[in-house]
């Protein structure tokens, strides 16, 4: 039986959008890692996120953290490529701000890729997403 991880291969590799960089190692074994930076103008890292991805018990799961800091735990609730993609949504707590996170593949041949978030802060839902490109040579801002 295929792993669930198997099907965020698409992930693997380095992405860029919008000043900032995020890399995906490839699924091993239960767990698969990535990486964002985000730089100023000048070339300084201002933000920064980590990513896990880890299958258990037939489901995948997302830590994800922000300058160092757990900002929750996620399922993929929607594990195919159709118009939403791949959706993580809060698992644990449910009361975060961010409850759904997604990433949804848009033109393979060219290397396009939406990666998404939706929630709630303040009493109004949001919804953010960023247009990425598959990065094949080094990256320099500025």
């Amino acid at each position: 039986m295929e792993k669930l991880l198997n099907k965020l291969s698409f992930l693997r590799g380095s992405w860029s959008g919008e000043g900032f960089v995020i890399d995906f190692t490839e699924p091993v074994y239960n767990m698969m890692f990535g990486s964002m930076q985000k730089a100023n103008e000048v070339g300084e890292v201002v933000h920064w996120e980590t990513y896990r991805f880890e299958e258990r018990d037939n489901h995948v799961f997302l830590y994800p953290s922000q300058m160092g800091e757990e900002s929750g735990v996620y399922v993929m609730t929607q594990s195919d490529s159709t118009d939403t993609g791949f959706v993580f949504e809060a698992f644990i707590n449910k009361q975060t701000p961010i409850q759904a996170i997604y990433f949804q593949p848009i033109d393979s041949n060219n290397g396009e890729l939406l990666f998404g978030l939706k929630g709630e802060m303040e009493g109004r839902t949001f919804e953010k997403e960023w247009s990425l490109h598959r990065r094949t040579a080094s990256f320099h801002i500025g």
